[in-house]
């Protein structure tokens, strides 16, 4: 006869975790595979280093290796796409852009779409599982990892093949342009003050590091849009703040404020030098718009030259340095609607702003504080940076917010069926 447990029962396999147990509780959740995958992912695909001609096999392996775990993620737990405008159309934007391809573009464009399509799916792949307030967090904990692992990656690159002595040059170089670097710092200073306000434990001081680390980058690099967007979004998110965590936010504002200044002073003070003598040759330089106002005239010359689909995604550098003459060395668009109409066209860019603007809607009136600091990130930035020029922190952020303020609209509306 089987004799039931009961409850007094003290036998160790009820009362002490297994090791892996333990490993979760530390990392959070069952999630925390994806999030580390897509943290790879990005981190890998922000890292550009056109001038390091001898590491190309390596970040190609690295791609792939992170592409396939992507694809595992998506095997595990496929996707649906949420049935809001939001993600709808930035799936369309995602879909049009394979047509390029076929209307003549480089077959890297395919690829480069490819790598998009996967880091959305995985994306939205580990949002089936998570309850609407956690996922957030989740994004959170994939951005702070990510530029962790791409500050890591970058640099060892650099060094490895003596680029520059000096920490800023070396981190310059990796990120191409100051405005890069600038961009994902801040979107992981945004995420680690949303953990560090909200999160417990282990995952709290690696959001105040991250606030820290982070912030002190994006001031450090004197990138204005950057400074702006990031300003902007701390707002949003102070605004959505409880009074009990408003202390810990607070702190956090202010050790990233301070880290800038200790950083400019000590480590990082040559990073705008260093990404002026890679990128400025010529005299617009010095103007107002730091040379993108003789920029985007020509960019759109080469959009009506594909106004339907676009040259591709992934072709904006070989077309604008190929087929333009400016002044100094532009490697790309300098603007989030001129490379949506240069990559994916008219039609692209409509899909894409209409899915930005929509989430923008939909995360107002059902506030999602998170997520609407990482789409005025985008938008901010955007002015004068492409943003999701590559499937890295600002393409993760952009699906993060459609997918999040998504997740909200569902999880409202569920509750309102409830109470009818």
């Amino acid at each position: 006869m089987t004799t039931l447990p009961t409850m007094h029962d003290h036998s160790p396999a009820t009362l002490v975790p297994s090791r892996g147990d333990r490993l979760r509780s530390v990392l959070g959740e069952q999630r925390i595979g994806t999030s580390f995958a897509l943290a790879f992912a990005i981190a890998i695909s922000a890292v550009d280093v056109p001038r390091l001609s001898n590491d190309r096999n390596i970040i190609a392996a690295l791609s792939l290796a992170a592409l396939l775990f992507l694809l595992g993620v998506i095997a595990r737990h496929p996707p649906s796409v949420p049935r809001r405008w939001p993600p709808v159309l930035l799936a369309s934007w995602v879909a049009w852009a394979f047509l390029a391809p076929v209307f003549g573009a480089p077959f890297n464009s395919f690829t480069t779409a490819a790598q998009f399509a996967a880091v959305a799916a995985a994306a939205t792949s580990a949002i089936t599982t998570l309850r609407s307030a956690d996922v957030p967090t989740f994004f959170a904990r994939s951005i702070v990892i990510g530029f962790a692992g791409y500050l890591a990656l970058s640099t060892a690159l650099v060094i490895k093949n003596s680029v520059d002595a000096s920490v800023g040059g070396r981190l310059a170089l990796a990120s191409l342009e100051s405005n890069q670097l600038a961009r994902a710092a801040a979107l992981a200073a945004v995420s680690g003050l949303w953990m560090l306000s909200r999160d417990q434990g282990l995952w709290s001081l690696v959001g105040g590091a991250a606030t820290v680390i982070g912030g002190g980058v994006t001031l450090a690099t004197e990138s204005r849009t950057a400074l702006a967007a990031l300003g902007a979004a701390v707002i949003v998110l102070a605004l959505h703040t409880s009074r009990t965590r408003l202390v810990a936010f607070a702190l956090g504002a202010t050790l990233s404020i301070a880290a800038a200044w200790v950083a400019g002073l000590v480590a990082l003070d040559d990073i705008v030098p260093a990404t002026d003598r890679v990128n400025f040759q010529g005299d617009d330089s010095g103007t107002t718009l730091s040379g993108r106002e003789t920029l985007w005239p020509q960019v759109w010359n080469e959009v009506e030259n594909a106004p339907i689909v676009g040259h591709g995604l992934g072709n904006d550098r070989s077309v604008i340095i190929d087929e333009l003459e400016v002044g100094w060395a532009a490697q790309h668009a300098h603007n989030l609607v001129m490379h949506a109409a240069l990559t994916t066209g008219l039609v692209g860019l409509a899909l894409l702003l209409a899915a930005i603007f929509s989430a923008v809607g939909a995360g107002a009136v059902r506030p999602r504080p998170f997520e609407l600091s990482l789409l005025v990130i985008v938008i901010v930035d955007g002015i004068s940076e492409p943003v999701v020029r590559i499937p890295a922190f600002g393409w993760l952020a952009l699906c993060a917010a459609v997918l999040g303020v998504s997740v909200g609209q569902r999880h409202s509306d569920e509750s309102l069926s409830e109470t009818h």
